[in-house]
């Protein structure tokens, strides 16, 4: 036994069979929809078609639907998805990366858009 566990202030909460179940559905679907942002075949970089782009956004958020991923980053994954059909990135890793960041949480999504800001 360890000094920590015989404090009288160590508390241990473990997450239920459940919530580790949606955890492990929200990563999985997150891989998804990374994986189909990488494989979508859209040249960021050049300005987007923006068919191309709401088929892309529809697509993820399904996958993120079917994920277990709450409602409001839903709505701002998709949003900022939707967004690169008037916005040029240099890659898809790139809008890969921000979508990550999205997911995230929108302070992680605030520190890349100013990452980018200073590296082109």
């Amino acid at each position: 036994m360890t000094k920590l566990d015989q404090s009288p202030d160590y508390e241990v909460n473990l997450p239920s069979m459940d919530q580790m179940d949606r955890m492990m559905q929200a990563n999985v679907a997150q891989e998804k929809a990374i994986d189909a942002i990488l494989k979508s075949g859209i040249n960021f970089g050049t300005g987007t078609n923006s068919t191309q782009v709401k088929a892309l956004t529809r697509k993820v958020g399904e996958i993120l639907s079917e994920g277990s991923v709450d409602q409001e980053t839903l709505k701002r994954v998709t949003y900022a998805l939707d967004r690169t059909s008037v916005t040029i990135w240099n890659s898809a890793e790139d809008v890969a990366a921000a979508m990550i960041a999205e997911m995230e949480g929108q302070d992680r999504a605030l520190a890349l858009g100013k990452l980018r800001q200073y590296k082109d």
